[in-house]
């Protein structure tokens, strides 16, 4: 008998057409994260010529980057969830990537600190519905068994957004001043919009999950209480949630200060350190969320507990790769460590979203994100780097030259908790899966 011609190698058209769809999709979000990272860590670059120009304090220069966005996030981070879970995200995303990039550039005439703040300010409230819409859809993108994998892929889009913010807006500067690099840096987020309008169409929500009336009842959206009462009633979803709130707390802390140390103790200039969190943070980042998302889910196929092992192991060579980096005796072997720090950390992203969007009811999703986000960054912008310089200035009196590693040695030990609740989530993995699949 002939086969179909609907038919190609065993799969039909429609299943190609939603292949293709979705890699389409999922390549359209990687380009939109990666342009709403490239002013969130492009800023940093651009933070001395703007205390230089308008004459700023330490403290106010560094509300720039952090305090304004956190405070965006504590406003608005959960409403921005609630919004996730009741409109069309894709629409939502593309309202995030044009009010962001807007705002970015208007940052450029600022005339003076609080213009500069204001901008920041608006940018970060644009970006709240960014990462639980995108988790969200990749989600319903996406069939289980591939979903680590795709959440890696999509954690591909911040190591290609340090690249494009390091790299680019140091030559911007160098050439056009700090205005100009500015400007350009929103106008990725502009042009991620309209593709995002042009190439994405919703996706139906829970697609690809189990039939049970949590992940099918679509219309009934549930509260912020009761989405946090029902992941505390599974505590595979409560682990992976502080696991991701450690590891972000850790990675925090890392990056605020991981210059510093390179300049202090390794006596690096700016130039190559710009060079090293480039590509040390980005590059061989890239590669971790890659392989790791793929990692799981190819371990996952005999054990669904590998995805939170893959986790946990990740954050354990995170922990030494850590201890490493700030104990060594020369800039070429901390350098070589924060490559394997980078891997390290990212080997952990697709496993960790793939879990928590899949124990998630769906219409709980934007919500449970939401609220994890606001954990993140209340620690990792805002009390991890504060924390760290805090502990850092108390010690440089009785060490002046390992002050900063000794603070940064604490930064380290958060992974411990984060090694931990992943650990811990796979104790019960499975009861909890076979939990979500009955009540749903």
């Amino acid at each position: 008998m002939r086969e179909s011609p609907r038919q190609v190698d065993g799969i039909s058209a429609i299943d190609l057409e939603e292949k293709s769809r979705s890699w389409r999709a999922l390549t359209v979000l990687v380009l939109g994260y990666s342009a709403m990272i490239i002013p969130s860590m492009g800023i940093a670059v651009l933070l001395e010529p703007i205390k230089h120009e308008f004459a700023l304090s330490d403290s106010a220069e560094g509300a720039i980057p952090g305090m304004s966005v956190v405070l965006a996030f504590i406003l608005f981070g959960i409403p921005a969830g609630l919004l996730v879970d009741r409109t069309n995200r894709r629409n939502l995303l593309v309202g995030t990537m044009l009010i962001s990039g807007v705002a970015t550039a208007l940052g450029a005439f600022a005339s003076g600190f609080w213009g500069i703040l204001a901008s920041r300010f608006a940018a970060g409230v644009a970006q709240t519905p960014l990462q639980p819409a995108q988790v969200s859809m990749v989600a319903d993108l996406y069939p289980a068994e591939r979903r680590s994998t795709a959440f890696g892929i999509l954690a591909l889009g911040v190591p290609i957004g340090q690249i494009l913010a390091y790299l680019p807006s140091s030559i911007l500067i160098a050439h056009y001043g700090w205005r100009t690099a500015l400007f350009a840096m929103g106008m990725p987020s502009i042009l991620a919009g309209l593709l995002i309008l042009a190439l994405i169409r919703e996706p139906r929500r829970g697609a690809h999950d189990t039939t049970s009336v949590l992940h099918r009842a679509a219309d009934q959206a549930v509260g912020l209480r009761e989405a946090l009462r029902g992941a505390w009633a599974r505590p595979a979803l409560a682990c992976i949630i502080g696991g991701q709130v450690f590891a972000a707390l850790a990675v925090g802390v890392y990056l605020a200060w991981l210059p510093a140390l390179l300049q202090r103790n390794f006596h690096m200039t700016p130039t190559w350190i710009g060079l090293a969190m480039a590509f040390g943070s980005g590059f061989f980042g890239g590669i971790g969320a890659l392989c790791g998302g793929m990692l799981a889910d190819r371990l996952a196929v005999r054990d669904i507990r590998w995805k939170s092992r893959v986790a946990g192991c990740a954050m354990l060579g995170c922990l030494l790769a850590s201890i490493a980096m700030i104990s060594a005796s020369g800039a070429m072997f901390a350098v070589a460590m924060l490559c394997i720090w980078a891997i390290s950390f990212n080997l952990q992203s697709g496993p960790s979203y793939d879990l928590l969007q899949s124990l998630s009811p769906v219409r709980a999703r934007g919500k449970l994100m939401a609220f994890m986000t606001l954990l993140q960054v209340l620690g990792s912008v805002a009390l991890g780097p504060l924390i760290t310089g805090i502990v850092s200035q108390y010690l440089a009196p009785y060490s002046p030259q390992n002050s900063i590693r000794f603070a940064l040695l604490g930064g380290a030990l958060l992974n411990i908790p984060a090694i931990y609740f992943y650990l811990r989530a796979g104790r019960t993995l499975k009861a909890d899966f076979a939990h979500a699949n009955e009540s749903t």
